[in-house]
């Protein structure tokens, strides 16, 4: 099948490797453009760039993917289906249309479970025993497209986000193979994607530092493992008309109510 493959992060690189062993034919390699890093700010490429570099692909790097240049220059290379992993940036409609099989992301989660970023430091600080990977068709929202496959496996309780990258990359790679073979086939299920209120919440923060910590304690490796990447705030579950969940603001008030309501009915 004739792929347009975009990617930026290490975690894309096996995916990329497995679709070439396969005997996909990846026109071309999609990624972030190389960027000043280290004290003497010298310019790095992503690290996929590389990669797909000594298997012969063809690499373009774009600033954003959302201009019209950009557009012009994937319908070029006419893929069959465009293939997303750790790319770095959101894609608009008219790029994820491109392909008439559209366009797969593969996510480092158990999806509806930490949409969105950094889901592997996640899936970590907030004490899982278990994680996945999972391909979806991407739609415009985040991570809320239609879920194809999925595949789980176990967090060891010592075990860091930097020991689970890779071993989730490995294993998206072989999910990702089998999901282009069962598109190609048309026979694969094509789960709803989970809305946004379906989104798992994180740890309160309290609870969250005291995870992340108590994570460091135990391995000098763990506390660089674990919060690199996470962002601001975890996950957290908005409010979805469509499923008619309401916002964790919405929530407290109802609760605030419910009890405000007790207090008066006991004093009668």
């Amino acid at each position: 099948m004739r792929i347009v493959f975009m990617g930026s992060g290490a975690f894309a690189i096996p995916s990329l490797m497995a679709l070439l062993d396969a005997g996909h034919d990846v026109a071309a390699v999609v990624t972030q453009p190389d960027r000043e890093r280290g004290r003497g700010r010298t310019l790095a490429p992503p690290p996929l760039k590389p990669a797909a570099e000594r298997r012969g692909v063809p690499v373009r790097q774009f600033r954003r993917v959302r201009d019209a240049e950009v557009e012009q220059a994937l319908r070029a290379f006419s893929p069959e289906l465009q293939v997303v992993v750790a790319f770095g940036q959101i894609l608009p409609r008219s790029v994820i249309e491109i392909a008439p099989l559209g366009t797969v992301n593969l996510h480092a989660s158990l999806l509806p479970r930490y949409r969105g970023a950094a889901p592997i430091q996640w899936a970590i600080a907030s004490g899982e025993t278990e994680t996945g990977v999972t391909t979806m068709l991407i739609d415009e929202g985040l991570d809320t497209g239609p879920t194809l496959l999925s595949r789980p496996t176990p967090i060891a309780p010592e075990e860091t986000a930097v020991q689970l990258e890779p071993r989730l990359a490995a294993l998206g790679a072989a999910l990702l193979v089998e999901t282009v073979h069962g598109l190609a086939e048309g026979v694969l299920t094509r789960s709803p994607g989970p809305c946004a209120g379906h989104a798992r919440p994180g740890p309160p923060e309290r609870e969250r530092a005291h995870r992340l910590d108590s994570r460091a304690q135990r391995s000098p490796a763990a506390s660089a493992a674990s919060r690199p990447g996470l962002g601001r705030s975890p996950p957290t579950r908005v409010a979805c008309s469509r499923c008619s969940v309401p916002s964790r603001s919405k929530e407290r008030s109802q609760g605030r109510r419910r009890a405000r309501s007790s207090r008066s009915e006991r004093r009668e």
